[in-house]
């Protein structure tokens, strides 16, 4: 029986925001996505953030050059920037002679139940190897071609974004070879590619010390992605909002008073940030407001969580 579940592509939005775009294409005019779509895109380099993105470059750098292995275990609540990580540094690599193009840093996306086949066939993908299709144990047998082709590529790390799923240890194990655990395979390649691997998830840490021990020593660095506090570390972020989009005139989110309101309709969330500053601009560039307002800022928290959310609107 072939696996059914659709591969989950790392570099495609996710279905939430999806659905988001549709709307905002069917409300706001095409000049106002253009200059939305760059707050959108707006990368900012606080220190968690940074601290995961040295983490992967150290690793970037010495993979197979040691017999040590290289592991990196990236936490954190949803909307925190694990998936940005990848992004972000996979956009910045630099071509080089020592692997193929575009695979330097190879991304999947878990699902609720990973297996060691829906693994194999989303990484053969990745390599757009034509036969990534199969029962679980045909995909199993292909471990020797996905382990010949990561050696071939060049490829330094495979990020797994979304990888809880595959921590959490089941109650069952099956007899049959070709169900082993997702984190043998994981072992087999850091130990036979010697190249990084990052394990991206909501505290996984802890589940893979319980689920495969032997994994977890292998994963040396963890980083901790995190909400933010309403301290300075927050001011300074909106700060760098601000300084970094030229498209649209962000400046009003400096002032304290108002960076206490939009932490309290975000909770510190940077995914619920950029969403409620990017529907602040489609709203502002459509109504002629080119300059950030509390105003624009309260219809743009309606749009995105709705008016029967259970916070206030703050800037009412």
């Amino acid at each position: 029986m072939k696996l059914g579940d659709e591969i989950q592509d790392i570099d495609a939005p996710e279905l939430e925001e999806v659905e988001l775009k549709k709307r905002r294409i069917s409300v706001y005019s095409t000049g106002a996505l253009k200059t939305a779509v760059a707050i959108d895109r707006l990368y900012v380099n606080h220190p968690g953030f940074m601290e995961a993105i040295q983490a992967l470059d150290r690793v970037f750098q010495i993979a197979g050059e040691f017999e040590m292995q290289q592991g990196i275990t990236i936490e954190g609540p949803p909307g925190t920037g694990k998936t940005s990580v990848y992004r972000y540094f996979k956009r910045t690599v630099p071509a080089s002679n020592l692997f193929a193009e575009g695979m330097g840093i190879i991304g999947v996306r878990g699902i609720k139940r990973t297996t060691v086949g829906y693994l194999i066939r989303a990484l053969l993908k990745a390599y757009k190897y034509p036969f990534s299709s199969g029962t679980e144990a045909q995909l199993y047998a292909r471990r020797g071609i996905l382990i010949d082709l990561i050696r071939e590529k060049g490829t330094k790390i495979l990020f797994i974004d979304e990888s809880s799923a595959m921590l959490t240890k089941t109650s069952t194990r099956s007899s049959t070879q070709h169900e082993t655990d997702v984190t043998d395979l994981l072992r087999e390649i850091l130990d036979e590619c010697g190249i990084g691997v990052v394990l991206a998830s909501y505290g996984g840490g802890a589940s893979l010390k319980h689920t495969d021990n032997a994994l977890a020593s292998r994963m040396s660095v963890r980083c901790a992605l995190q909400e933010f506090s309403y301290d300075k570390q927050w001011h300074g972020l909106l700060h760098a909002f601000a300084s970094q989009c030229i498209e649209y005139d962000l400046g009003f989110i400096k002032d304290r008073s108002v960076g206490k309101l939009i932490h309290e309709a975000t909770q510190g969330n940077i995914r619920d940030l950029k969403r409620l500053l990017t529907e602040a601009v489609l709203i502002g560039t459509d109504t002629t407001q080119l300059t950030l307002n509390a105003e624009t800022l309260g219809k743009a928290f309606n749009e995105v969580k709705g008016r029967g959310h259970e916070s206030p609107n703050p800037f009412d």
